[in-house]
């Protein structure tokens, strides 16, 4: 008992004492009456304990004694009855609490403690002649009755005396449990529930016996028996989740655990539940019983609104795609949806979306409350009464205003409709009025039905009228007390009602008694007896004056008791009899005995005996290891709780579904197509802004959505072509796009589903908190680190070691998060035992490593099974974020700046950039000219400066300042009153660009920085350094991913983060640009001088890091000082190559255009002209390539139009540049118009497909474009086509010509004018007429194209599908066929052209029956007729029916036992391409019953040579076989047919794990040279090769089969050993030998083996060079592709390959490529023989030259002062100068020092004058060639060498 409850009690005790000793005076009696009832109301009846509670009756039965005694019976009767009804339920919820009833499948969706307090609340019945509900002060989760409802006295009276039924409450028979000792084995999943409950906080020890609560301490006392216990529950759940047949058994048991589950596992399993049931075709009683019975058994807290409301879309969607002819199951699913609608109101769910959910939901039920079914009718009813206690979200205002026009429709239609002229809107007005005209009907007859009823309806302005009916609470409290056994309750409910008459109540009655009669969780004699009442019931008219329609149902539930328990139920057979003779036409319409509870249900004789508990003990069988997964998960969960925030800029947080990250694969060299790459735009992802920062080959259209991370797929980079699960991660990303968000999302998901097949476990590990860690094992690391916040060391120690057993098991997921930040501290000695940590958490199973590009250690990493890249927000992205952070006007606002704004289409990809510039929504520049890059962020730093100067509390004179205040500041305003924080921030980051570009800080790194300065620039009054450190912390501007941890880690320890990598670089520029203002006297030391200044421009203008820093420093310089700076970038030490300097040059040119003098940005557009037209003459060779520094956003659009216009020669190139650019203005669109009149078919081409590639494009492009489809240019007139189709909504103008054009006569045009009709989402009828006449008339190419675009179509007309209809069943063959498929997957089909299709089936001519299998087969849903016909169509006499049915049922991943059993035995069919079929659908079905499996494995052993061959291949594709049909397959290995024998191993090898049985007969089927013939061998080698882990006996048989005199046997044996990681030395040496063998095929498994290993010894390298001059062209490649395993070759290796690139098979030249680019360095001799084979014209082999030399641009800069003359100028020409304006590679001499720069390192080299000259004259050379001579070459040389010339 609390304090308060304590204090409470005395206090009323002392008050009722009081009014004892004050008798003689009524007025302090009542007074002190009064304030005793004031004290008890402290005692909360839900919170209280037993104690309090029992407390509080005796204080009121003493005061009703008190009161007798002063003559207040009235009070002293009220006193009376709260006490006895607070002591009942006490007494009640302590039964309650320890039995384990089940609700019924109607029962009340609330807590046991809610049924208590809600049947308290009732007023008692019994000698009262009116009762009614307080509505005021009923409880909100109690619907409130009807009040001054009648009560005829004399027939409560009569029946009351009359009936010996219900007299008395009942209890639920209790089933025994014994208490399971530790890590004792549990018999059942309900003695694992009461175990639970037991050790739950809520229960009292006064409830239990003394063994119980001896156990119960022991137990809790006892952390791992506990986490045993609620380990083996959550597994359980997993266990169901996972088993793909979910029966009837599994569901009853696994509910079970419904009131011992925590949130999450309540979740996850609601949602294993709601998945299967909108997921599966076919509906399952028991999935939706056991969905509301985990709903109504949840423990409270433990499900939440949303989760409700999760479920009920998901039932509101299930009903809705339920086939009306279904009633069976929409009665079921209407049933589920009143319970959670009842829950919710209980709950007191906020609202539900009107447009989404509550109003078609609502019109739903409307819609099947005129059911002829009188179980539809009543149950949607009965939701429409329950879906009323549920607000919908619209608003008053907006509801006044739909109903205030719905009015003025009506009213306006009676205007239409007296116009003769308006047709249209005369039958829209009469449609109008007729639903009104519906509304008003319905409106008054629930008006009748409330005034008969004495129902009181309800009026707002919001809702309307509401009709609650009276009924619909009684059956609510009825079913409360039915369900708590309290049957004397219930019997006077229901007997007194004066609604008892009504055709609702009284079905609802009926059914809550037949349900308890057939319950065995209740007593016999009370079953009788429930059936006794309803006979009664139904015999007194005068009571019950029965309706007409409740014989039905009283009909139904004598029907089902007397079928399941006749014997019992004596009276129920006569009474059924003489319902029988009344109504003769009834018949049985629903088993009340549910399938749910079959297998499971407590026996009032056995108990549980009968149960089979199969997941419980499937649970405890095969995870003995998972004692505490549950206390890891709780741990877990609390280590990872503060870290699971979104915070955003303004401070709020956002829920992690709002944060998208979108994971784009980075692919292998082999697997790309470059050209294709090259030219691709992809339409979804913005353009990305250029950074150093940047991966090679990210293949953007290639994005994994994160639910499919871990789906099997291809791992290119694992060598091999076998589908596997990714199990090694690398996922890099520039700074703030959103790597950790990932990490978060997937703990995130997991925690809510996602991957728990895979792993049980997932950890993430920010790798920067192990900073500091001196341990160097796992156990230490999760003890110290990750359990640290447990209260016990022992707890930590067993978590910690539990945990370590997962990893073993490899069941768990590692993210490891940011190796970029720790690289550096794994390089000193020092640090080696935490390198040897890491290496230890890389090397797990399952790892997902994050990094930024840059700091990816490859020495540390090892190999990866999938390389991803996270490419910030797709264009979507952005619109939903968008909308979710802002309010509507402003939402708008800043998608309208996105749209026409380009520059900023780099930016807000990134997560940050986009919630930085939504929070300056309300200061976007409105002038689109004014806008560059440097400009955007000046004005969110400063509306970020304004919510600084709050936090910071920023005075002007003596006023505090706030936002009302900073509004009216004008910029410069604001930058004074920052000035100090944004000078030091701006040195801050200029520190770290100059030490390697650092974007961590750690404390002592800004104190340093601060201390720095010295107070510089602090004004009047000086900071000191910590004050200053303070303060910059404070700000928006600098983060630290530790703010969650602060209680964790101590202020030096954590790191610190500008909000953005662009947002260092630009605070860098504002330090740099003080330079270019400041005087130079008086600077501190850390200020630079103009020399300096110069020195410092001139050093780091082409390094990677500063491009972006350059651009700010241009944008935020004006007058002479820009002209100065662009002097500086000018000037002397120009980049050699000249490619990075146009691209630096272009940026800051881009960023001032507008503020520079108009000669020099003439002479600056002269410049980067002159270099476009030079890139194009290194282009030449290449017909389908862009321009690289054209196609640069930064690169000025006028500029490149303005090339473009001048230049004769490489016009089309230029076209596809412009289009190429992610977004381009109004003028170069205009421009491109025009080209499409060029005299050049190529140029009008390009103009075309450039124009596609705008999305969208304006209304002026449509017309030329469609103008563009009669020229006679025919290739033009297919781009034109394209360009049309890549927009989404076109107009009619433009889809007329592109119908019309489906019939010219070239079919390149027509199947172009169909796919650009296929990309609209929405055609006009007389383009969909069109269609369907080319469909039916045009050629076959043709036709197959409409028929795709017809699919494609959403909605069709009526007319249009009639006509389809006909023709598959009345057209030819083909026409009937693409009648099937243009109508799709089409659910909103007629019925009647369901039913056409099953009677063409039946009655049709051979090829109607065809075409109309084919039609079934593209509905997503088909009644049960339809796959009957299907069924039987598999025995039609014409093999092409029986081959499109067995095709048909295919394509229904979920087929009915009856189907599959038809499809077994058409395996036997004589037609092969029917047996075939049949065999692809049988494969398609993810899990077989048993009886199919059964048969097949028959078939296997007894059936003719194909169908034993398609039995085994179905098999095959099950993902569990049992031990028999495994048994039969290894016995199908010796098979006489060798088909059958491959098609064994192949299914063999499909299997994760095979018993080792089963691996010796394959690796015997392998050997055995008398039986086995080469694809036989070679499946059973597949088969070993898909096995992860072989045994060592396995391996050891194989390597002696590597000496085997059969070459077969050798070459299997290297395949099979080819897919082992780590082999043994000799295992190797044997491989290598092999080389040489005779047998092509031994060469080539072997060179495949041993281009798997990670690291061969020198013999081996050897032999594959040998190899590569094989005569055979697949051997040559596999010795390339093996070599190219290995990071570093020896130079005779690499210039081997080399050679290779020569050899006449492409695929050994693009092998050799691959290969050489996987080397870190080329060395100088094999760069010499790549540029000579670069003037090789013949073949390849220049091209593979190029490519690889592309890759190793910094080995060529190395190797540069080696090269000759000649070959500079050839590898400048067509190398470097391409590569420089695509990446970041620049050259520049200085004092004979050659320096580098590229993405990732800069190195430098002393060469001599002669080297430096020949190196200048090579370049010259190419240059003058092109006309890039005068300043633009002299700027390149220094001082000295101008004066030498």
């Amino acid at each position: 008992m609390t304090p308060s409850e304590h204090e409470a009690l005395e206090k009323a005790k002392d008050r009722a004492q009081s009014a004892r000793e004050a008798e003689g005076s009524k007025l302090k009696v009542l007074t002190y009456y009064w304030a005793a009832v004031h004290a008890l109301k402290k005692i909360d009846k839900k919170k209280a304990c037993a104690d309090a509670l029992t407390g509080k009756v005796d204080a009121l039965r003493e005061l009703a004694e008190v009161l007798d005694h002063s003559g207040e019976t009235g009070k002293a009767a009220e006193c009376r009855q709260k006490a006895d009804a607070l002591n009942r339920e006490l007494g009640e919820s302590r039964r309650f609490r320890m039995s384990i009833a089940s609700p019924s499948l109607t029962g009340p969706m609330i807590s046991q403690e809610e049924v208590e307090t809600k049947v308290a609340s009732m007023v008692s019945l019994e000698g009262s002649a009116t009762w009614a509900t307080n509505i005021s002060s009923t409880p909100r989760s109690t619907p409130p009755l009807a009040t001054q409802t009648i009560i005829s006295i004399a027939v409560a009276t009569s029946i009351h005396e009359s009936t010996t039924f219900f007299t008395k409450d009942v209890n639920p028979v209790s089933v025994q449990c014994s208490l399971p000792g530790p890590d004792e084995q549990l018999q059942s999943t309900h003695q694992l529930v009461y175990s639970l409950q037991l050790l739950q906080d809520s229960v009292h020890e006064e409830d239990l016996s003394p063994e119980a609560v001896q156990w119960c301490h022991s137990t809790r006392n006892n952390l791992d028996e506990k986490d045993r216990l609620q380990t083996i529950a959550v597994q359980i759940v997993q266990t169901f989740r996972s088993n793909t047949t979910k029966d009837a058994a599994a569901v009853a048991e696994v509910v079970q655990l419904a009131p011992v589950l925590d949130s999450e596992y309540s979740r996850l399993l609601l949602t294993s539940f709601t998945d299967i049931i909108c997921q599966s075709r076919h509906f399952h009683v028991h999935l939706v019983g056991g969905l509301v019975k985990v709903i109504q058994g949840a423990a409270p807290g433990s499900i939440s609104s949303n989760d409700l409301v999760v479920v009920l879309q998901s039932l509101f969607k299930k009903l809705q795609s339920t086939h009306p002819e279904s009633t069976r199951d929409r009665h079921h699913l209407l049933l589920a949806v009143s319970q959670v609608l009842d829950t919710m109101a209980d709950a007191d769910i906020g609202s539900l979306d009107r447009d989404a959910l509550h109003g078609p939901l609502k019109d739903l039920l409307r819609e099947l409350e005129s059911s002829d079914d009188p179980y539809l009718t009543f149950q949607a009813e009965y939701a429409a009464q329950a879906l009323l206690n549920i607000p919908d979200d619209e608003t008053v205002l907006k509801a006044g205003f739909r109903r205030v026009w719905s009015g003025l429709k009506v009213v306006a239609g009676f205007a239409n409709i007296l116009d003769p002229t308006a047709i249209k809107d005369s039958l829209e007005a009469l449609e109008n009025l007729y639903e009104s005209g519906k509304g008003g009907a319905r409106l008054l007859k629930d008006l009748r039905s409330a005034i008969r009823n004495n129902d009181h309806p309800t009026f707002s302005m919001k809702e309307g009228l509401k009709f609650k009916k009276a009924w619909y609470d009684a059956l609510r409290r009825a079913e409360m007390c039915i369900n708590a056994g309290w049957l004397v309750e219930f019997k006077n409910l229901v007997t007194t009602a004066s609604y008892r008459h009504q055709f609702e109540f009284q079905w609802g009655i009926c059914q809550l008694l037949g349900r308890f009669a057939i319950d065995t969780q209740w007593g016999l004699v009370a079953r009788r007896e429930a059936i006794v009442f309803l006979g009664d019931l139904y015999k007194d008219s005068e009571l019950w004056n029965r309706q007409e329609g409740v014989d039905q149902v009283v009909f139904d539930v004598l029907t089902n008791v007397t079928t399941n328990d006749g014997a019992n139920f004596e009276g129920a057979t006569s009474l059924l009899e003489e319902i029988r003779k009344h109504s003769p036409e009834l018949d049985l319409k629903v088993d009340l005995q549910s399938p749910l509870w079959n297998n499971c249900r407590p026996s009032v004789s056995t108990g549980y005996t009968d149960a089979k508990f199969t997941l419980m003990k499937s649970v405890q069988a095969q995870y003995p290891w998972k004692p505490r997964l549950y206390g890891i998960h709780r741990a877990l969960n609390a280590y990872h709780a503060p870290e699971l925030v979104i915070r955003r800029v303004s401070g709020d947080t956002l829920d992690l579904e709002t944060c998208f990250v979108n994971l784009a694969i980075v692919e292998a060299p082999a697997h790309r197509q470059k050209e294709k790459q090259d030219l691709k735009e992809q339409a979804t992802v913005f353009h990305r802004m250029q950074s150093f920062e940047c991966v090679e080959n990210t293949n953007t259209d290639a994005v994994i959505p994160l639910e499919q991370l871990f789906n099997k797929r291809k791992l290119p980079l694992r060598n091999n072509e076998r589908e596997d699960v990714p199990r090694r991660i690398l996922v890099q990303g520039r700074a703030g796009i959103g790597k950790t968000t990932l990490c978060k999302k997937l703990v995130h998901a997991h925690q809510n589903g996602l991957w728990r097949d895979l792993f049980d476990v997932v950890l993430w590990i920010p790798l920067r908190s192990l900073r500091g860690f001196t341990g160097n094992t796992l156990e230490g690391l999760f003890r110290d680190k990750i359990f640290i916040g447990q209260d016990r060391v022992q707890r930590q120690e067993a978590l910690a070691e539990a945990l370590v057993i997962c990893a073993e098991k490899g069941k768990v997921l590692f993210i490891l998060d940011g190796m970029d930040e720790i690289v550096a501290d794994t390089e000193s000695e020092e640090r080696q035992t935490f390198r040897r940590l890491l290496m230890t958490l890389l090397g797990q199973q399952y790892v997902v490593v994050t990094s930024r590009p840059s700091g990816v250690d490859s020495s540390l990493l090892q190999s990866t099974d999938l390389e991803l890249e996270t490419v910030g927000f797709s264009r979507q992205n952005v619109q939903d974020f968008v909308v979710k952070v802002l309010d509507s006007r402003a939402a708008t606002s800043v998608q309208n700046f996105i749209r026409r704004t380009p520059l900023i289409q780099g930016l807000v990809n990134i997560p940050v950039q986009l919630d930085v510039i939504c929070f300056s929504w309300d200061t976007l520049p409105k002038n689109d000219s004014q806008i560059t890059m440097t400009g955007l962020y000046q004005l969110m730093v400063r509306r970020l400066c304004c919510k600084d100067a709050i936090r910071l509390k920023k005075k002007t004179g003596e006023i505090l300042l706030n936002k009302e205040y900073l509004d009216d500041f004008e910029p410069h305003e604001i930058d004074n009153l920052m000035a100090t924080e944004l000078m030091y921030l701006g040195y801050l980051a200029f520190k770290g660009m100059n030490s390697n570009h650092q974007i961590e800080f750690q404390d002592k790194d800004i104190r340093r920085a601060c201390g720095e300065l010295d107070g510089y620039g602090t004004g009047d009054r000086p900071l000191a350094p910590l004050e200053l450190v303070e303060i910059l912390k404070k700000t928006s501007f600098l983060h630290t991913a530790d703010a969650d941890l602060s209680s964790k880690k101590a202020n030096s320890e954590r790191s610190w983060h500008f909000l953005h990598l662009t947002f260092q670089e630009y605070f860098a520029a504002t330090w740099i640009v003080r330079h270019f203002h400041l005087k130079q006297k008086g600077l501190p030391a850390e200020m630079m001088s103009k020399n300096q200044l110069a020195d410092y421009v001139h050093q780091h203008k082409y390094n990677p890091q500063y491009e972006i820093v350059w651009t700010m420093v241009a944008g935020l310089l004006e007058g002479e000082a820009l002209v100065e700076f662009f002097g500086l970038l000018q000037g002397a030490l120009r980049d050699l190559i000249g490619g990075r300097h146009q691209l630096i040059l272009a940026s800051c040119f881009n960023e001032t255009r507008g503020r520079l003098d108009s000669k020099y940005a003439n002479e600056i557009d002269e410049e980067l002209q002159k270099w476009l037209r030079f890139e194009m003459h290194t282009l030449q060779h290449d017909d389908y390539c862009v321009s690289r520094l054209g196609s640069r956003l930064s690169f000025p659009e006028a500029t490149l139009i303005e090339t473009l216009r001048s230049q004769n020669s490489w016009r089309n190139t230029l076209a596809r540049t412009l289009g190429a650019r992610s977004i381009i203005s109004d003028k170069a669109i205009n421009f491109l118009v025009s080209e499409l009149k060029d005299d050049k078919s190529r140029v009008r081409c390009s103009a075309a497909t450039a124009l596609g590639k705008q999305s969208p494009f304006p209304e002026s492009v449509i017309l030329p474009l469609v103008a563009a489809l009669n020229e006679k240019d025919w290739t033009l007139r297919i781009s034109a086509a394209d360009a049309l189709g890549n927009q989404s909504e076109l107009p009619k103008s433009a889809i007329l010509p592109l119908v019309a054009a489906l019939n010219e006569k070239d079919w390149t045009l027509r199947i172009s004018a169909a796919d650009a009709l296929g990309n609209q989402s929405e055609l006009p009828e007389l383009a969909v007429r069109s269609l369907v006449d080319t469909l039916k008339n045009g050629d076959k190419y043709v036709g197959s194209a409409a028929a795709n675009v017809l699919r494609n179509q959403s909605e069709l007309p009526e007319s249009a599908i009639i006509s389809l209809v006909d023709a598959v069943k009345y057209g030819d063959n083909g026409v009937g066929f693409l009648a099937a498929v243009a109508l799709g997957n089409r659910s909103e089909l007629p019925e009647s052209a369901i039913g056409s299709f099953v009677d063409a089936l039946r009655d049709g001519d051979k090829n109607a029956r065809s075409a109309a299998a084919e039609a079934l087969s593209n509905q997503s849903e088909l009644p049960e007729s339809a796959i009957i016909s299907l069924v039987d169509a598999l025995k039609d006499e014409n093999e092409d029916v029986r081959f499109a049915a067995a095709k048909a049922l295919g394509k229904k991943s979920a087929l009915p036992e009856l189907a599959v059993g038809s499809l077994v035995d058409a395996l036997k069919d004589e037609d092969k391409s029917v047996s075939s079929t049949a065999k692809i659908a049988l494969s398609k079905q993810f899990e077989l019953p048993e009886s199919a499996i059964r048969s097949l494995v028959r078939t296997v052993k007894d059936g003719d040579e194909y169908a034993r061959f398609a039995a085994a291949m179905v098999l095959g594709n099950q993902p569990e076989l049992p031990e028999s049909a495994v048994e039969s397959l290894v016995d199908a290995l010796k098979d006489e047919d060798g088909d059958v024998r491959s098609q064994a191993a192949d299914a063999l090898g499909k299997q994760s794990e095979l018993p080792e049985s089963a691996v010796r007969s394959l690796v015997d089927t392998l050997k055995h040279v008398a039986v086995s013939i080469d694809y036989v061998r070679t499946s059973a080698a597949e088969a070993l090769r898909n096995q992860s882990e072989l045994p060592e006996s396995a391996i050891g048989s194989l390597i002696d089969a590597l000496k085997d005199r059969n070459r077969y046997v050798r070459s299997a044996a290297a395949s099979v050993l080819s897919n082992q990681s780590e082999l043994p030395e000799s295992a190797v040496g044997f491989l290598a030998g092999l080389l040489k063998d005779g047998g092509y095929n031994v060469r080539y498994a072997a060179a495949n083996a041993l281009g798997n290993q990670s690291k061969l010894p020198e013999s081996a390298i050897i032999s594959l060079v040998d190899a590569l001059k094989d005569g055979d062209k697949d051997v040559r490649s596999a010795a390339a592709r093996a070599l190219g395993s290995q990071s570093e070759l020896p130079e005779s290796a690499v210039k081997s390959l080399v050679d290779a690139l020569k050899d006449e098979y492409y695929r050994v030249g693009h092998t050799a490529v691959v290969a050489l680019g996987k080397q870190s360095v080329l060395p100088e001799l094999a760069v010499h023989f790549l540029i000579a084979l670069l003037k090789d014209r013949r073949g390849d082999a220049s091209a593979y030259a190029l490519e690889v030399l592309r890759q190793h641009s910094h080995s060529i800069c190395i190797a540069l002062p080696q090269l000759s003359k000649d070959e500079i100028m050839s590898v400048y020409e067509r190398c470097l100068f391409q590569y420089s304006c695509r990446r970041a590679l620049s050259l520049q001499v200085q004092d004979s020092t050659l320096r580098i720069y590229t993405e990732t390192r800069e190195m430098s080299e002393t060469i001599g004058s002669d080297v430096q000259e020949k190196i200048f004259s090579a370049v010259r050379a190419v240059q003058d060639e092109q006309g890039l001579t005068g300043d633009v070459l002299q700027a390149v040389l220094p001082s000295s060498d101008k004066q030498s010339e």
